[in-house]
């Protein structure tokens, strides 16, 4: 599989933004556009590659830390330019900033700030393709969140 590796610097230095985080997803809305890129492996923890915090209207107008900013590329995710991002998508308010909430590439996050925590992390996941554990096929974990809390109510356990 083809693939492309660019530094923090390279994306500071050759994208537009007004933070790293826009200038990070500016470069992969054109590598989504040129190259048809699919997945995308975001390598440094918060203090690195920050996650863009998302406006919400429900929990007080709270704002949640999300990397779905890198992985739904329609639009800025800040229509209106005030700064606040993603606000109205729960409720189509406007002005919103009209967000889909679908993701166009898959995103995934190694937390890593070092050169050894990388090469460890690469490391286990080399280890992991090469010699998977058996058994694990049948097991599995799904995690949710409720986001349109009004009225909803959690199933039963019978």
């Amino acid at each position: 599989m083809p693939a492309a590796i660019r530094t923090i610097s390279w994306i500071d230095a050759n994208y537009p933004g007004r933070d790293r985080a826009e200038r990070i997803r500016n470069f992969l809305v054109a590598a989504y556009r040129d190259w048809g890129m699919l997945w995308v492996l975001l390598a440094g923890d918060e203090a690195i590659i920050p996650s863009r915090l998302a406006h919400t209207s429900t929990y007080g107008g709270e704002d949640i830390a999300s990397d779905l900013y890198y992985g739904d590329l329609d639009g800025t995710w800040d229509r209106d330019g005030d700064g606040v991002f993603g606000e109205g998508w729960l409720s189509g308010a406007s002005p919103g900033d009209s967000l889909d909430l679908y993701p166009d590439v898959f995103v995934g996050r190694a937390t890593v700030e070092t050169h050894a925590e990388a090469q460890t992390f690469v490391d286990k996941t080399l280890t992991y393709i090469r010699t998977p554990s058996l058994g694990y096929q049948n097991d599995a974990l799904f995690v949710a969140e409720v986001v349109f809390p009004v009225g909803w109510e959690p199933p039963s356990r019978s």
